[in-house]
């Protein structure tokens, strides 16, 4: 739903009921749902380590089912930040850890989404591909949903920009119906790259503009921060690209600003060279 706070403040009374009758499965699962819950909110410190902690305790009870899960939500947190051959590694002991079928096809989207942020994109979608059939036959909408909008970014980066397009509106409305916020965010966020690409704006009012304002809201409603900083990032380049420098300079340095506060990888050189092309102030 988005709700990141309230998903962590009630760590703490999990946290507490444990001490008093200690549950391994529900340690590990809380611990992995908060590392995804500031995964979403950008706080990469703190979701590496939550997803950790529930590693350790699913190792110490040899239960791979859970070491499974707490790997994919570091993953996920590697991801995020932009550091792929950690996001790679803990993807793959995830997939290795998985015991069921269940377990691998849960894991899988982990290390498509890895393959497709560590410039590996073909694989990430091919897997991506097989997995979807596989959610939609359980009706498990969540990862159906996760995994469309991971298949979407894997086209996109691929340059087919029509499926990309085609796909992400199938997560968009996934996500709407089902109020799952952050993803509606990253797909709004999506598709105004791909409009960037598709409909490069000349003159006039730019395609991709609704699509950035439609995620910056979302994103900003719920802090999710570092997708904001990419929606920002984003709208600074539509900016750039019809020839308004200083509403191009605002928005990417508001970028720059989070991304730098947050210590993501890799997007602040990004959004540096975008500023330097700008010229000075």
């Amino acid at each position: 739903m988005g709700d990141f706070n309230k998903a962590i403040a009630l760590k703490k009374d999990v946290l507490r009921l444990l001490d008093m009758a200690f549950n391994s499965r529900t340690h590990v699962l809380s611990m992995a749902a908060t590392s995804m819950a500031y995964s979403q909110m950008g706080q990469w410190g703190q979701a590496k380590k939550d997803g950790h902690e529930g590693l350790k305790v699913a190792e110490e009870y040899s239960n791979n089912s859970l070491a499974s899960f707490a790997a994919f939500a570091i993953a996920l947190a590697h991801s995020s930040e932009n550091n792929p051959g950690q996001a790679l590694d803990f993807a793959e002991l995830a997939v290795r850890k998985a015991p069921t079928v269940a377990d691998k096809v849960f894991s899988q989207s982990g290390l498509s989404w890895a393959l497709c942020r560590s410039g590996q994109a073909p694989k990430g979608v091919a897997l991506g591909t097989e997995l979807i059939p596989m959610f939609e036959a359980v009706r498990f909408v969540p990862g159906e949903i996760w995994e469309t909008a991971i298949l979407a970014e894997g086209f996109f980066l691929t340059g087919e920009y029509e499926k990309a397009t085609e796909t992400i509106k199938k997560a968009l409305e996934l996500a709407k119906r089902c109020e799952m916020k952050f993803f509606v965010g990253w797909a709004y966020r999506l598709q105004g790259e791909i409009s960037l690409k598709t409909n490069p704006a000349q003159s006039g009012e730019p395609l991709a503009a609704p699509y950035f304002e439609e995620s910056i809201a979302m994103l900003g409603e719920i802090k999710a921060e570092n997708e904001l900083a990419l929606a920002y990032a984003g709208y600074g380049r539509l900016y750039k690209q019809i020839g308004e420098i200083a509403q191009a300079r605002k928005y990417l340095k508001q970028a720059l600003e989070i991304f730098e506060r947050l210590g993501t990888l890799t997007e602040p050189d990004k959004v540096r060279v975008e500023l330097a092309e700008l010229g000075e102030d």
